[in-house]
């Protein structure tokens, strides 16, 4: 059985409406008694990971099996229940093979409801990876960085993607130029009248901050210099994520940003199996590679890693059957999402989705789709008042809780996801 996006959404908005998922609030009362459960740290780093195209989580980070009279025309699975990869919480589809040997250090939020509708590509990537569906969000990084401060070079951007949204007046570098050692300027007299300069303009503009940054980096310029050549020594392949590694540990920059710098079959609407099986193992193996480059960096006694809270994201994962090109399509009412390294309880799946036969839909059609979470537990939700679907703003709230900067919001309704900072 075969359906397009127009059905799969239009069934979906009815079962929702029908669910009374659109009311589910939660007392305000609740949003008080969240604390910061992590101290102030200056040696804490983040990185965003952005993915364009939509992965199909059931071969990634939400795997499934054929259960409760469900079959292949509800959700077309490319493997069997005992090719899934299991370690605590954790469950793991095909393509995330890669992620096996981090098991430990990560975790997995499913579930996460973006829409009713089809956000669309940059929408959908620019919603999840700010927590706010306004139009051009200041990312993550950007936010954090405003809030907390950031390395003379600012935020790193690896990858291919240029800055979507608002940078919040930072300043930004990209890892290739890091690479290419085009991280300072070489002219001492320009680094001596920015000094002066400096000294002398609003320390809150963006300017200030340029020309401040100028002198900054002349000063880590030898340590980050050093740190790559010896990277260089160690390694064959040098990328991005060598570039940002070095950055954090020279002191040059905190946060970074990095997209998938490939499109290799991610957004499937056609011609879905096997494709974007293997072009989603090629997302997570180098996600996997950046992982061993941080773990294999000292760093205060530790690692880099362990310093280092890794968001990865994608934008919406893909409706569960095939449609009549043999392909998947836009599915905006589930999502997951992986959290890594630092200020995180590891090896722990928050969140769940469900796959609802199309024997059971009002348009004859399967739906997988965010399943409603008690906020108080974090287990499934059990009733109306204490439950609600996961969003973004969830996710958003708990990333300003693991760099403890979370403030609930007057009258706002976004809570942390419970358990997953570390206390």
């Amino acid at each position: 059985m075969f359906f397009d996006r127009r059905e799969f959404l239009v069934s979906a908005s009815t079962l929702a409406a029908q669910l009374g998922l659109s009311g589910f609030m939660i007392e305000k009362s609740i949003i008080a008694s969240a604390q910061a459960l992590n101290p102030d740290d200056k040696d804490h780093f983040f990185v965003l990971y952005r993915t364009q195209g939509g992965l199909d989580v059931t071969l990634g980070l939400d795997p499934q099996i054929h259960h409760g009279g469900l079959d292949q025309n509800d959700v077309f699975l490319e493997y069997s229940p005992d090719e899934i990869i299991r370690s605590g919480e954790i469950k793991l589809g095909p393509s995330a093979a890669p992620l096996e040997l981090f098991a430990k250090d990560i975790s997995v939020v499913n579930g996460i409801f973006m829409s009713s509708a089809d956000l669309g590509h940059d929408v959908g990537n620019n919603y999840i990876s700010s927590g706010t569906p306004r139009t051009n969000p200041a990312s993550f990084p950007f936010s954090l960085g405003l809030q907390k401060g950031t390395g003379p070079l600012g935020v790193v951007l690896g990858g291919a993607r240029s800055v979507q949204g608002q940078t919040n007046g930072l300043l930004v570098s990209s890892a290739k130029s890091i690479l290419d050692g085009q991280f300072a300027s070489n002219n001492d007299s320009a680094s001596k009248a920015a000094s002066r300069i400096a000294g002398t303009q609003n320390s809150s503009s963006e300017f200030a901050r340029s020309q401040k940054a100028l002198v900054e980096t002349q000063n880590i310029e030898p340590v980050l210099k050093r740190t790559l050549d010896k990277m260089r020594q160690q390694t064959q392949f040098i990328t991005d994520a060598h570039a940002i590694a070095a950055a954090f540990v020279s002191g040059a920059a905190k946060q970074a940003e990095v997209s998938t710098d490939f499109n290799n079959n991610i957004d499937s609407h056609g011609s879905h199996e096997g494709n974007h099986k293997q072009a989603q193992l090629q997302v997570w193996t180098q996600v996997s590679d950046m992982f061993n480059v941080f773990k294999n960096l000292p760093y205060k006694k530790k690692t880099l890693f362990d310093h280092t809270t890794f968001l990865v994201i994608s934008e919406f994962s893909r409706t569960p059957a095939l449609n009549g090109n043999n392909g998947k399509d836009h599915n905006n009412l589930t999502n997951s999402v992986l959290l890594a390294g630092k200020g995180i309880n590891s090896n722990k799946t928050f969140g769940k989705s469900v796959v609802i036969s199309r024997r059971r839909t009002p348009g004859g059609m399967p739906i997988h789709m965010g399943a409603p979470f008690d906020i108080k537990t974090g287990g499934p939700g059990q009733t109306k008042e204490n439950s609600m679907l996961l969003k973004p703003e969830n996710l958003a709230a708990s990333v300003q809780v693991i760099f403890n900067n979370y403030s609930p919001r007057s009258g706002g309704t976004a809570f942390p996801i419970p358990g997953l900072a570390k206390i």
